[in-house]
């Protein structure tokens, strides 16, 4: 028998980065399921983040209501920047 996590990730090869994050905000996602959507971005975006940082991220733009676009936008951004790291509410939408 599959794990979970297993099927998650067979449910989002098929996926790109933002199509991915759009069924995480439209809640096809269960609980546990998180670090494979983390594993897909990091993979598909070529994220040098931790995965702690894009899990942080990910649920900062729950309690800001941000859309899948300004979530990839946000990971982007954090990925880019000097710092390399993503501080939760450093960007405010």
């Amino acid at each position: 028998m599959e794990s979970m996590s297993a099927k998650c990730r067979d449910r989002l090869d098929g996926l790109d980065a933002l199509g991915a994050v759009q069924v995480w905000l439209d809640g096809a996602y269960g609980v546990g399921e998180e670090p494979s959507l983390v594993a897909l971005l990091r993979r598909k975006l070529n994220l040098d983040l931790f995965e702690r940082e894009v899990r942080e991220l990910l649920y900062d733009a729950l309690d800001h209501g941000w859309s899948a676009n300004v979530i990839l936008e946000r990971l982007k951004e954090a990925d880019e920047s000097s710092e390399g790291v993503y501080s939760p509410g450093s960007h405010p939408r």
